[in-house]
């Protein structure tokens, strides 16, 4: 999947790959277990098939291992759910779409 991560990259520039299509659901599962994964490596778990090794070459391609809220832009939090910010003055309220 690495390989499909980086035309992701390649193709749309940036490495939040959506799931609203059959095709893109397989990619955004895996990236989405490489973020769970990487919170773990952090934690001190080992336990899972993340290496220094693996995060340098997602680090390459300019993974995003937390996805960034912006204002009036569309984001994908980490389980996969579609979020737009309503307003960055009113704190955390967001839209679900």
């Amino acid at each position: 999947r690495y390989k499909d991560l980086v035309s992701h990259v390649e193709e749309f520039g940036h490495s939040r790959v959506p799931n609203k299509s059959l095709k893109d659901l397989p990619l955004w599962r895996w990236v989405s277990k490489q973020r769970t994964n990487y919170g773990k490596f952090q934690n001190g778990d080992l336990s899972t098939n993340l290496t220094g090794n693996r995060i340098q070459l997602l680090e390459k391609v300019g993974f995003e291992w937390k996805i960034k809220e912006t204002s009036d832009v569309v984001v994908w939090d980490e389980i996969g759910f579609e979020w737009k910010v309503i307003d960055e003055r009113e704190g955390d309220q967001w839209d679900q779409r």
